[in-house]
């Protein structure tokens, strides 16, 4: 119980601020219009909490944690998927692998991936597009072959929520990432290059 009491926190907070990206698209008990589960929404929050981005902003000892700077970074990632596939964003699961189980799960371990060391208000100085411009011409979310080996293509929607699946597209969509991503040097125009935390 204790686990998750932080992570239905923070999806009670996405599901009902108008500047997230969330907003209004949780299933849940009170929000039944809602078309992403919140089971798979609690379970990406899960392990960006214990094992990923989000880990930042826990005391390590008291297990106390920084709930406004989680929801920041979560806003900012978020926005910026729903920004980058809008029409998939808005389809549901049956449509849309985005908001499907698999990838929301595998969505949330590529931004762990890219931001695990950055702090929320460093986000914005990180270029995102161009760390997640691979994965635009690869992603099979509402059509299309996911092609995953040369003896493993499979139809947009056959990808199931099960952890093979969600490993198997979390480890793909990893592997197009850029080894090296591009951030801000504030104040001076230009922008330096730092290894992708792994």
């Amino acid at each position: 119980y204790a686990r998750r009491k932080l992570p239905a926190y923070l999806i009670g907070r996405l599901n009902t601020e108008s500047d997230s990206a969330f907003a209004g698209a949780i299933a849940t008990p009170t929000m039944k219009d809602g078309y992403i589960t919140d089971n798979s929404v609690l379970r990406m929050l899960e392990h960006s909490i214990y094992d990923g981005a989000l880990y930042q902003y826990r005391d390590p000892f008291t297990g106390e944690a920084d709930e406004e700077q989680m929801l920041l970074h979560l806003k900012i990632v978020w926005n910026f998927v729903q920004a980058t596939w809008k029409q998939e964003w808005s389809l549901p699961p049956r449509k849309s692998r985005l908001t499907h189980g698999a990838g929301i799960q595998a969505m949330g371990y590529v931004f762990d991936t890219l931001t695990g060391d950055v702090s929320a208000p460093d986000l914005p100085g990180l270029d995102l597009d161009a760390a997640i411009r691979p994965l635009r011409g690869v992603c099979a979310w509402v059509s299309g072959t996911w092609e995953f080996a040369a003896d493993d293509v499979r139809k947009w929607n056959q990808i199931q929520n099960t952890p093979n699946d969600i490993r198997l597209l979390t480890n793909f969509l990893v592997r197009q990432l850029p080894k090296r991503l591009t951030r801000a040097t504030p104040g001076s125009g230009r922008t330096q290059t730092t290894l992708r935390p792994r």
